[in-house]
């Protein structure tokens, strides 16, 4: 005799409506960025839960930062671990990696800013 089907977790729901590289539009202070779901859900961090906790199907968000430093954010996400020299920039980035819940990223920017990188010679 076959089982009754069992429900759909909401997350389980969400997966199957947005498969992981589904695309997703991030509107930052104006500028849109497009990326991917799987980008956005890797990790436990501000976006994993943005897209966790949205309507199933929804693929466009408005996030209210400056877009000028969600570039090296969302580069981040996607693997990219260089970070500027410049300490003024570098706590700019600490602020978002706040923001955002992005431990690895505030703990890499935090060490550079207490270890700067040593000059080109």
């Amino acid at each position: 005799m076959p089982r009754p089907s069992q429900p759909l977790s909401s997350e389980k729901a969400l997966q199957e409506q947005l498969c992981p590289t589904s695309v997703v539009y991030l509107n930052v202070g104006g500028c849109v960025y497009t990326t991917n779901l799987a980008t956005l859900r890797n990790g436990d961090h501000f976006f994993d839960a943005l897209v966790r906790h949205s309507s199933p199907g929804t693929s466009a968000f408005f996030v209210d930062r400056d877009p000028a430093y969600f570039r090296h954010v969302l580069n981040w996400l996607r693997g990219s671990r260089s970070l500027p020299d410049d300490p003024s920039v570098l706590r700019e980035h600490l602020e978002e990696a706040d923001h955002f819940a992005m431990i690895d990223m505030r703990t890499a920017v935090a060490q550079r800013l207490a270890f700067p990188a040593p000059p080109n010679e």
